[in-house]
């Protein structure tokens, strides 16, 4: 059996290759109104996403060939998933709190890239996110003839529901215009930022 994975000082590797590139682009093109720690924050966020909703993926070696059933993989009865962590485990899964958490931040940081996005196309685009990752869990599942992950519509549910949190959260920053400007000014822009 064959497991990509990314291991913490890969992670750190990943990102500090990712960061000094976007660093060199970054002071080549001095007109770049972003700053490069916020520009740094997402690139850690996405290389969480990939590494923990994309990542590990197993391919069984030629002499652990496996019979790959698709149906194995998949799983549609919302809350089955859901209702069997919280009876054998407790509320506080890992696996519930890893969804709940996941894409969290993902209405916020696109909310303070587009000021003018409306919240409801920033829900659209975080769920579009969720969607996504199922459906890349499900094509890798494909290509390499092995589950390595169960593609599960409450994964989909706990996405949401994080989502939604993440855009309540960024309403309220954004109903309070002084803790709105703070963070534009001092760590998403580098220019005076007005509301």
């Amino acid at each position: 059996m064959i497991t990509i994975q990314l291991f913490p000082q890969t992670f750190l590797f990943m990102f500090l290759v990712i960061f000094i590139i976007t660093a060199l682009f970054y002071i080549m093109h001095k007109q770049h109104k972003i700053t490069l720690w916020f520009l740094g924050i997402l690139e850690i966020y996405i290389l969480f996403i990939f590494s923990t909703g994309i990542l590990p993926i197993r391919m069984p070696t030629s002499d652990r060939i496996v019979e790959y059933n698709l149906s194995d993989s998949i799983q549609l009865i919302p809350f089955q998933s859901i209702s069997h962590l919280i009876k054998n485990n407790t509320l506080f899964n890992r696996q519930i709190i890893g969804n709940l958490i996941l894409l969290f931040p993902l209405p916020i940081f696109l909310g303070f890239l587009n000021k003018n996005r409306k919240y409801i196309s920033l829900f659209l685009l975080s769920f579009l996110s969720s969607i996504m990752l199922e459906t890349l869990q499900l094509f890798i599942n494909l290509i390499t003839k092995y589950p390595s992950r169960i593609i599960d519509i409450d994964d989909i549910i706990l996405n949401t529901t994080g989502i939604i949190a993440g855009l309540v959260v960024f309403i309220i920053i954004k109903k309070i215009p002084v803790l709105y400007k703070w963070i534009s000014t001092n760590i998403v822009y580098k220019t005076n930022f007005h509301i």
